[in-house]
């Protein structure tokens, strides 16, 4: 499952690594219903969700909220996530929603993630994300491409039987997006877990 991933490190100690998948949709969305203040209009929006990894969120939330907008990020909507400056934001679904109903964000903006992914750091061979970056089965993803990776991924929507395909092949350019050099040595890896890491360097 981690072949062509996208991963975002939001925790990083000395025990264990935590990380989210950032590019793989899932068929369901999350539903929300936003008030337009302006208008006083309601209006029902679907958020596309992404599975993250097999572990539950650090903390009892279900979701993570992410996001990359200078906008949101102007008004302190959140917090910057992980452990390096990737301008990548965690929020929570109120902040998220009372954002969208006062127009300063659009459901595009966010990425909601459900499960993280756990690289632990006990035992000689057990390194966290630094030891998988070493052993070649994950890439970093340069700061300079980060915005042009995200922008890739807010085109994904909730997966379907008929979009995907289509579903795939984005989440296949987003990890593309993310270096060229990943993707060219991506078929001599037999593991089958090439992928791309936002924010462990």
């Amino acid at each position: 499952q981690l072949h062509k991933s996208v991963v975002l490190v939001i925790s990083d100690d000395e025990n264990l690594t935590i990380g989210c998948m950032l590019n793989r949709p899932v068929a369901r969305g999350v539903e929300l219903e936003i008030t337009d203040k302006a208008t006083m209009k309601s209006k029902k929006v679907k958020v596309p969700l992404r599975f993250g990894g097999e572990y539950a969120v650090k903390g009892g939330e279900t979701m993570l909220w992410l996001h990359a907008n200078p906008n949101l990020r102007s008004e302190n909507i959140g917090a910057e996530v992980g452990p390096a400056s990737t301008g990548i934001w965690k929020c929570s679904q109120e902040e998220a929603t009372r954002a969208m109903a006062s127009g300063i964000a659009k459901p595009e903006d966010f990425i909601i993630i459900s499960g993280v992914s756990v690289w632990p750091k006990a035992g000689a061979l057990a390194q966290g994300m630094q030891g998988e970056v070493t052993e070649g089965n994950f890439e970093p993803i340069s700061k300079t491409c980060i915005e042009d990776v995200w922008s890739v991924l807010t085109k994904q929507e909730v997966l379907t039987k008929l979009n995907f395909v289509k579903e795939l092949d984005v989440a296949n350019e987003a990890w593309r997006t993310g270096g060229s050099d990943v993707a060219a040595g991506a078929e001599k890896d037999p593991s089958g877990t090439t992928t791309q890491g936002i924010g462990e360097g």
